[in-house]
């Protein structure tokens, strides 16, 4: 029996090993962390790796780990999370795998620099090329906890969403503009955990009725694969959308997606994203080049 216990003990452990170690977990937290909140906004004080499982919904044929960690964070600057204008602690659940209860330290009535907060997370990553890329965030887990506390949760919901009300409707009207742009971008975040919540793929896409967005519409309506076509302000933001692990697919130009890996142009505060990868061209698109009439410019030569 002593024999049989250490074999499976060394099976246990066999189990939870492999994966990137602590050098690169951190790398990649914090580039997610910069990916979900303005920069300068926190560092990371602490992390500490947890062990690894292999992912039970990784694709047949590839080696996929999903890595635990626990994480200390330090307010660099005071910072509203509930705040209308600020990218709320939903950013750090997408993006760093966070489960119902895995934060602590975000204060109601905002933080001040120098606060602590403090995160159990994970994060999945494919063994591609002897080396381990970062994937889709796990997200968040719908366990015990989570069941246990869904009518608590349901009325924080009501009094978030309430409370967002009284800030949309309080806002003057020379920020409307922002407001609303801040809000649609919210609800493309949220479309996206919904998406992965029912183990589906959420699809970054572009504006209602727009050419991208009724070409996600097709895949939806063809695919018996779960997809949810998200309504977005179009490439550039989707880009961003799956940068940071809010969303599984993006639909973009070809010339946003070689700035956004190379992290030039508009995407050059972010830095390089070298973990895109273009899964197929879909159509051309046709450029219109106009001038007015009096210009001399005749070709685009010209220019």
């Amino acid at each position: 029996m002593r024999l049989l216990a250490g074999l499976l003990l060394v099976l246990a452990l066999a189990g939870c090993g492999g994966g990137p170690d602590e050098e690169v977990l951190r790398r990649d937290v914090e580039a997610q962390l910069s990916a979900a909140l303005p920069p300068g906004t926190l560092e990371i004080e602490d992390l500490a790796r947890r062990g690894t499982q292999r992912d039970a919904r990784a694709p047949l044929g590839t080696d996929r780990r999903v890595v635990y960690f626990d994480l200390e964070l330090r307010l660099l600057q005071d910072y509203h999370f509930g705040a209308w204008d600020a990218q709320g602690v939903a950013g750090l659940v997408s993006t760093l795998g966070i489960g119902p209860k895995g934060v602590t330290g975000v204060l109601t009535g905002g933080n001040r620099a120098g606060d602590i907060i403090r995160a159990h997370g994970s994060l999945i990553y494919s063994r591609e090329d002897g080396d381990w890329v970062l994937v889709t965030p796990k997200g968040v887990d719908s366990g015990a906890d989570a069941i246990v506390g869904a009518a608590r949760l349901d009325r924080e919901l009501r009094e978030q969403l309430d409370s967002l009300e009284d800030a949309v409707r309080a806002a003057p009207p020379d920020v409307h503009a922002a407001v609303i742009r801040e809000l649609e971008s919210t609800g493309a975040a949220v479309g996206a955990l919904a998406a992965r919540a029912r183990h589906g793929y959420a699809v970054a896409a572009g504006p209602e009725g727009g050419q991208y967005h009724r070409f996600a519409r097709a895949l939806v309506e063809s695919e018996e694969i779960p997809i949810v076509a998200l309504e977005t302000r179009g490439g550039e933001e989707n880009l961003r959308l799956l940068r940071s692990g809010r969303v599984d697919l993006a639909l973009s130009q070809a010339d946003a997606a070689i700035a956004a890996y190379r992290g030039q142009g508009p995407f050059a505060a972010e830095g390089p994203n070298p973990s895109l990868r273009v899964i197929g061209a879909l159509y051309p698109e046709p450029v219109h080049v106009l001038v007015p009439r009096s210009s001399p410019v005749v070709a685009v030569a010209d220019a």
